[in-house]
């Protein structure tokens, strides 16, 4: 089952270039990678082990602000704590994060896909 997981890990994996992303690390957007912050989910457009640009936020917060709640994988029953800096949020509800406390066993599955 793992290895399956770690396959289709490997198989997301993109290497794109937004001219607005300043994160230097291999970014993927499979598979879907959630996070839920006050009760509401969020899909992530992409995802590193830096940080993720995630759809939707629409929360009352600026720039250096502290953001948590759950993360998880789509169709995966965990969902594990987490903690983020809010880095900017973009017309239309874009907004970039990077990891304070990301969840050991997520920073892992991520990490093993970059091997």
């Amino acid at each position: 089952m793992l290895g399956r997981f770690l396959a289709t890990l490997r198989e997301g994996l993109e290497s794109h270039r937004d001219p607005h992303e300043r994160r230097g690390q291999a970014r993927s957007a499979r598979p879907a990678l959630m996070l839920e912050i006050d009760g509401y989910e969020h899909m992530a457009r992409d995802w590193s082990l830096s940080g993720t640009a995630i759809l939707g936020f629409s929360a009352d917060a600026e720039p250096g602000q502290i953001v948590s709640g759950r993360l998880f994988w789509r169709n995966d029953a965990r969902r594990l704590p987490f903690a983020a800096e809010l880095l900017r949020v973009e017309p239309g509800g874009l907004a970039a994060l990077r990891w304070l406390d990301l969840p050991l066993a997520i920073h892992q599955e991520m990490e093993a896909a970059f091997d």
